[in-house]
């Protein structure tokens, strides 16, 4: 386990985080991708997993598709930089003061999509 220089305690993640606020779309596993989309605002992201503020999206266990949009210019049209299917592996109510209801930790389970730069 790595020590987290922030709190002293140790840490139990394998995969190195990035603490990075990005545009996420997600819905049910289950369900077609809806024209009414729900947003969230990511905290921290990685190679197995992505943090994320919302309101609560589902219980402990359940299955989400995920699309994480570059929002960088935002006169264009937003463009996917990955997308899969992850599990909620933790769901916290947030302190009022941060506005977003609930902070969920997203296990990446598979992936569809990674965005690449084309090489002109």
């Amino acid at each position: 386990m790595a020590k987290n220089r922030e709190h002293g305690v140790n840490e139990r993640r394998a995969a190195r985080r990035f603490r990075v606020a990005m545009r996420m779309e997600i819905w049910p596993e289950e369900q077609a991708r809806q024209a009414d989309a729900v947003f969230v605002s990511t905290r921290d992201v990685s190679l197995r997993g992505i943090y994320f503020f919302g309101e609560e999206v589902g219980a402990v266990g359940a299955k989400l598709n995920f699309i994480v949009l570059d929002m960088r210019d935002l006169g264009a049209k937003p463009v996917d930089l990955a997308r899969g299917i992850g599990r909620v592996v933790r769901s916290e109510p947030l302190p009022s003061a941060e506005g977003q209801g609930f902070g969920v930790a997203l296990a990446i389970e598979k992936t569809t999509h990674l965005h690449r730069e084309s090489e002109s």
